[in-house]
């Protein structure tokens, strides 16, 4: 979506010269305002990083000043997710965005959200009312429409109650980790046989891909994918990079230095400007909470209560199928066996129209040629998603008890690994959210949805927790759950952050005094070094010598290096060229080179064929593919940044470049982005910062979208920093005003305390009722 967006943006003379008006829009932080959207008066405490202190009479109250800041600083951000999940983004882009928008509006989203609002209790509607009144508020309050809107020359258009759920329906495809694979195979199927697809796509200890039925789709004519879904997703579907998932970890009292529990939590995710999250501090009556939250959405994702905090990781669930049907004359299909009508969905962007077309289990997301076509099974297309009540239901929770409790019996669109702590010690992980059952098939494959045996049969009701354990430590780092309940389809990434998250709490909590401080939980959240390294370099290199000067070049730089991935670092940078090209090299031989070149845009730094318990029989001749593979390396090393190996560190392969949607590429539009800075780390190292195989750069392209530490003994000196900074407008003072410390592995204050908070308030806005 990014890149159609840049591409699709075009500056005009006349849009240039409104460029010069950037700061007519940034809002008055001592506004004053009378509104209908509140009962009763309410204060905003702005502090020096522009974090908002909402005090309010009534949680409704609070969740419509909640509303109003998110629309003063962040309301071209929420507004351009809401136009994606809508399809309604060609009136801004034009053209370009036609075949994507259509999708869009086929898959009615806008639709599906109005029946997820159905489902709510009369009280939380209501208060979402007021959070959308709020935001409305908030942006009748701003002195002109934000920057973006000016220069594309467009109205900014009021907010509803649907475009509230427009975001989770964003997310939840965003953490879908199994469509591009499944379009991989169908793109190679020829090649591709089930055992293939095994030895490429799973990790030691997931369940074995049988799929019955991929032989006969290996040589069915089966449509190729419409022009709607590759708009949508790309070529290959997914992500548009992987992001890495997650770490969260929580140490008991027993362990902690004040005999309390301390959480701490990292979500990795794509980023760019403005940051994903929005911090706040919000009070109403008897509820608060603090911590990041979805500019567009009500409520507090990760965060505390003075009395419970929570963090997230992902289940890393398989909750996409692309299931093939096949057709039954014109206008027909077989599903599960019986024939039904193809259904029509009309839908229109700018001057062109079209049609999606429907199935019981759900769009066709290929062409209508063939004798097969590709139907896209989304679980998110078929629920009531109650997230939202459940993360409202989580923030009033006083124990885990009740946080657990919050949950239960929900369907939620995404699936988390949700980490508590409370105030009395207790402990706990409980996955939480929608997770899929299948019948006569794994998931792992694009499946015969045709047949009587292959078909979806339910959500899983009971979901694995650990609560309390006697080591007094949880972690997760996305990896595969040891426990009897997990026996669901899943795409987990591999061991090492997770491994080094445990080698690390477990030295800490044996260490000399044993009792770990919340500095201790920010400096393992800016761990980097690399696990998978440390466990397979070694063998890969054993008796390799180098038969080319490039490939003994390489070796010695592998050889001496400390397995740290640091910016300054040359052999960071070697090994994750050489990894690339390993794994290239070995799919090459293996599938060709076309495979290969898809395959690499599939995979990903931190998960491939390298983490297969099938890596060693692909390497076939260990020693010559990985003498090419270091040849290679060397060589797109020196072509690429010279011969002199001392210029080849990390960071300047690596660089962090977060950029505004508008100003990639534009000289005169740099000062909307943030600092690019050389980094470190990649997919396996706890402080994660993934790169995208899709690209011929090494840019960071997933990475902790933020950094939260919240010791139960003391919750008002929680921490949380993210790589932005509150305000969404350019040139704002808080348009970066997280991002020094984040870059620096700092921690920044979460106020929440009266006296802090009235000690670091810098400005104070208020809303009085109408």
């Amino acid at each position: 979506m990014r890149a159609i967006f840049l591409l699709s943006m075009v500056l005009s003379s006349c849009a240039l010269s409104r460029l010069a008006t950037v700061g007519k829009s940034h809002p008055d932080p001592s506004h004053r305002a009378t509104t209908e959207a509140v009962q009763a008066p309410v204060d905003i405490h702005l502090d020096a990083l522009g974090v908002p202190h909402i005090r309010a009479e009534s949680r409704r109250d609070s969740l419509a000043a909640m509303g109003f800041v998110h629309a003063r600083d962040r309301l071209f951000q929420a507004d351009l997710m809401r136009r994606l999940a809508f399809g309604q983004l060609s009136p801004w882009l034009g053209e370009r965005t036609h075949q994507m928008d259509m999708f869009m509006q086929g898959l009615q989203l806008r639709e599906r959200a109005g029946r997820n609002l159905d489902g709510l209790t009369p009280e939380l509607r209501e208060e979402l009312q007021a959070y959308v009144d709020g935001f409305n508020a908030g942006i009748e309050s701003l002195p002109a429409p934000p920057i973006e809107y000016r220069v594309l020359d467009v109205p900014v258009e009021p907010w509803t109650l649907e475009d509230v759920l427009a975001t989770p329906f964003i997310q939840s495809w965003n953490l879908a980790e199994n469509p591009s694979v499944e379009a991989f195979a169908l793109m190679t199927r020829d090649q591709l046989s089930v055992d293939r697809a095994n030895d490429l796509f799973r990790l030691s200890g997931e369940g074995v891909a049988t799929e019955s039925g991929w032989d006969e789709l290996r040589t069915a004519d089966i449509a190729p994918f419409s022009p709607g879904y590759l708009a949508f997703t790309g070529a290959l579907g997914g992500r548009p990079s992987q992001a890495e998932a997650s770490n969260h970890w929580v140490v008991g009292g027993a362990h902690s230095d004040d005999g309390k529990p301390i959480l701490a939590n990292d979500p990795h995710l794509g980023q760019s400007v403005p940051s994903l999250w929005y911090v706040v501090d919000i009070r109403g009556g008897d509820w608060r909470a603090a911590g990041a939250s979805l500019p567009g959405v009500p409520g507090v994702v990760i965060g505390h209560n003075g009395r419970l905090a929570w963090g997230l990781t992902n289940v890393m669930t398989d909750s996409v199928d692309l299931a093939v049907v096949k057709r039954d004359g014109e206008d027909a299909v077989i599903v599960e066996g019986q024939s039904e009508p193809l259904r029509p969905v009309e839908v229109q962007a700018g001057s062109e129209t079209g049609t999606v077309w429907w199935t019981s289990i759900g769009p066709v997301v290929s062409t209508l040629e063939g004798d097969r076509l590709v139907v896209l099974r989304w679980h998110a297309l078929d629920m009531v998603d109650t997230a939202l009540e459940g993360f409202l239901a989580l923030s009033e929770s006083d124990t885990v008890d009740q946080a657990i409790a919050s949950f239960e019996g929900r369907t939620m669109s995404i699936a988390q690994n949700l980490a508590l702590a409370d105030t009395a010690g207790s402990i706990a992980v409980q996955q939480v959210g929608g997770v899929v059952l299948r019948e006569g098939f794994s998931g792992r494959l694009p499946y015969d949805a045709s047949v009587e045996t292959a078909r979806w049969t339910g959500l899983q009701e009971a979901l694995p927790i650990e609560r309390d354990p006697e080591s007094g430590l949880l972690w997760n780092g996305n990896q595969k759950w040891d426990h009897p309940l997990a026996t669901y389809g899943a795409f987990n990434v591999p061991p090492w952050r997770a491994e080094r998250i445990a080698k690390r709490l477990d030295a800490l909590s044996t260490s000399a005094n044993g009792k770990i401080t919340a500095d201790d939980m920010n400096a393992l959240q800016n761990d980097w070094l690399e696990g998978q390294a440390e466990a397979i370099l070694d063998g890969l290199l054993d008796d390799v010598t180098g038969s080319t000067p490039e490939a003994r070049q390489c070796l010695a730089l592998l050889s001496d290096w400390d397995r740290q991935m640091m910016p300054d670092s040359v052999g960071a940078a070697v090994w994750s060229v050489f990894k690339r090209e390993l794994a290239r090299e070995m799919v090459r031989n293996e599938l060709g080179e076309e495979a290969a070149s898809l395959y690499m845009s599939v995979s990903s730094s931190s998960r491939s064929v390298l983490d297969s318990p099938a890596r060693d029989a692909w390497l076939g001749d260990r020693a010559a593919v990985v003498d090419a593979a270091l040849d290679h390396a060397c060589t797109w090393l020196t072509e690429h940044h010279g011969p002199k190996s001392a210029r080849w560190t990390w960071g300047r392969l690596h660089p962090l470049q977060l950029e505004h949607p508008f100003a990639e590429g534009r000289k005169l539009l740099k000062r909307w982005n943030m600092e690019p800075v050389d980094w470190g780390g990649n997919g396996s190292t706890v402080n994660a910062a993934g790169h995208s195989w899709r690209r011929s750069d090494l840019r960071v392209s997933g990475m902790a979208s933020l950094r939260i530490v919240m010791p139960l003994g003391d919750l008002a000196a929680s921490s949380l920093v993210h790589p932005g900074g509150q305000s969404g407008m350019p040139r704002h003072p808080h348009y970066a005003s997280h991002y020094d410390a984040f870059v620096a592995g700092e921690r920044l204050p979460l106020w929440t305390a009266d006296d802090d908070v009235a000690r670091e308030t810098v400005s104070t806005m208020r809303l009085e009722p109408q």
